[in-house]
């Protein structure tokens, strides 16, 4: 449990500028595992909602994170969030093999919504909606 909690807390100490960029498309390229772990970054003071997913899922998330990042044309920003200074509510996910193999997912809309989706199943109305 304390694990978790910090864990949760060095994934959020280690965004530079809190929009995915190439430098973490690297660390999503090169996550290798059988079983990586999803956690959303929502809640303060309790523990973070984390599920699995699979490899195909991984190599699905990882396609797109390289698509909507090099195919994605100057007239289309939307793509991208707008960076933010929130300190309660959502912060991104984290997608993680081991403690020291992760990478900080936020401000690319594509993927988020991918991960929002597939967690569905494991997160409260209250939370997707």
């Amino acid at each position: 449990m304390i694990f978790n909690y910090l864990f949760s807390f060095l994934c959020l100490l280690s965004i530079t500028n809190g929009q995915f960029n190439k430098e973490h498309l690297t660390k999503l390229q090169g996550l290798e595992c059988n079983e990586p772990s999803i956690t959303l970054h929502i809640f303060s003071g309790t523990p973070n909602p984390v599920w699995k997913i699979d490899i195909k899922q991984l190599s699905q998330i990882k396609k797109l994170a390289y698509e909507t990042l090099f195919n994605n044309n100057d007239n289309n920003n939307t793509l991208l969030s707008k960076p933010t200074t929130r300190v309660m509510g959502y912060h991104g996910f984290t997608i993680s093999c081991s403690s020291n193999q992760y990478v900080f997912v936020n401000g690319l809309s594509p993927i988020e919504n991918l991960l929002l989706l597939g967690g569905r199943r494991h997160l409260s109305a209250s939370i997707i909606h």
